[in-house]
């Protein structure tokens, strides 16, 4: 019976040139389109809070519009 010789990590490695690098190049690809993806969400989620935070200046900056127009008008009525 012929005894079958253990392969080395180097006639795996030649054996498998081409696979190897595509691996390499699928998991960097996952890891920064998953980088990309978190990123982009904590942007989004600042930006919601900043519309938030705009929107409710606003209204209050429609209320002083109103109320100095409601007083500017009771000034020229007397």
């Amino acid at each position: 019976m012929k005894k079958v010789k253990p392969k080395s990590k180097l006639e795996w490695f030649k054996k498998n040139i081409v696979i190897v690098p595509v691996v390499a190049a699928i998991i960097a690809g996952t890891f920064t389109s998953v980088r990309y993806v978190l990123s982009l969400t904590d942007t989004i989620t600042a930006n919601q809070q900043e519309i938030i935070d705009l929107t409710r200046d606003l209204k209050q900056a429609q209320k002083n519009i109103a109320d100095q127009n409601t007083r500017l008008s009771s000034a020229e009525a007397t």
